[in-house]
């Protein structure tokens, strides 16, 4: 089986100012739905972990180009059955852009 990677580089990761208001917004909706420091610390870290990822494994995660119509090459992380990640690589400039947070229920994706 053939994995999709990109040249063996460490890629930087570039999160935009959407990744962070979402991620801000989101931690807002889960603490007034009641979970506990400890389960939102925990959907942190794992998001982080996934995005700290691609700067060595960029081409991990899906390709979802054609599936949701975008003009330029976007990957998507999935996380957990709800939440998503959509993000670019630009092996030009040796990084990795990373968008929004989305909630899969509610997709309305602009990136």
């Amino acid at each position: 089986m053939e994995v999709n990677r990109i040249e063996e580089r460490e890629y930087k990761v570039v999160k935009l100012t959407s990744f962070a208001d979402s991620l801000a917004e989101q931690i807002e909706i889960w603490e007034s739905l009641g979970l506990s420091k400890s389960q939102i610390t925990r959907y942190v870290t794992d998001i982080q972990t996934a995005v700290d990822s691609l700067s060595y494994w960029p081409g991990r995660f899906q390709d979802v180009t054609d599936q949701y119509g975008f003009v330029e090459p976007t990957h998507r992380i999935p996380i957990g059955n709800v939440y998503a990640v959509f993000y670019r690589i630009k092996p030009d400039i040796n990084s990795v852009i990373v968008g929004a947070l989305f909630d899969r229920r509610r997709f309305k994706v602009k990136f």
